[in-house]
């Protein structure tokens, strides 16, 4: 794959899984109550809810500063570790897919952005 394709894939992922994270995080500060009651089950407080969400939007802004990036995607593959911990947990299979779906996109991008190693010889 030449460098500019893998620039383009780089951007397209970049902006499905912003605009999916500042989805996400938002719908954590204003949620239906379906939400609140599914983080009932899994017995989360409702606070710990909104730092998620404040993650998941500063993840979704850093994806965008080439500074940060990397650690933003680190930071949102935590977030995403954590969700299928208690995905699995509660035997949750039914809303599995996300975030596997999320975890298996962030690693691409990581490897896409990922700088290539020069050999000194």
């Amino acid at each position: 794959m030449n460098d500019k394709m893998q620039n383009i894939i780089a951007w397209v992922f970049t902006v499905l899984l912003a605009l999916m994270f500042l989805f996400a995080g938002i719908m954590k500060f204003i949620p239906p109550m379906e939400m609140l009651d599914q983080w009932a089950v899994w017995e989360v407080d409702p606070t710990f809810m909104k730092v998620i969400g404040a993650a998941e939007v500063l993840g979704a802004i850093g994806l965008f500063i080439p500074k940060v990036r990397t650690f933003a995607i680190i930071g949102l593959s935590l977030v995403m570790v954590g969700a299928l911990y208690t995905l699995l947990s509660h035997s949750d299979f039914q809303n599995i897919n996300g975030a596997i779906f999320s975890l298996i996109m962030l690693v691409l991008l990581f490897l896409l952005r990922r700088k290539p190693k020069v050999d000194i010889d």
